[in-house]
């Protein structure tokens, strides 16, 4: 598992839709992110509900992290949660970093942050 790292994050802008979607057809995030079209529709979103953050480790990207209201939009998986409750989607980008712990600190350090704003 990884120890102590310093994680960074930024939002996702425009230009990220190739890193996304090189990283969603990789062996085992093709399952989850099946759409082709899904990096580009997340690298341009603009809704106030969800919240992109790119993921970066000693200078490298190395994930995609967002968190979204379950409220947001009509019937939820999680709709069952509190009003205001948050669900959050993830993926660890480059294979050679997969199964090293660095989803589970980098999620971590997100929520520490309480799903504060990004900062640019």
């Amino acid at each position: 598992m990884a120890g102590s790292r310093e994680y960074r994050f930024r939002a996702v802008a425009p230009g990220d839709a190739a890193l996304l979607r090189g990283w969603f057809t990789q062996p085992g995030a093709a399952r989850w992110f099946a759409d082709p079209g899904y990096a580009d529709e997340i690298a341009r979103r603009e809704d106030a509900n969800v919240r992109g953050r790119i993921v970066a480790l000693a200078g490298r990207n190395i994930g995609w992290v967002q968190d979204y209201g379950v409220h947001g939009w009509g019937a939820h998986h999680l709709d069952f949660l509190a009003q205001g409750a948050r669900g959050i989607d993830m993926a660890v980008g480059p294979p050679d970093l997969r199964g090293r712990g660095h989803g589970h600190l980098a999620h971590s350090v997100d929520r520490c942050g309480s799903f504060a704003q990004v900062r640019d």
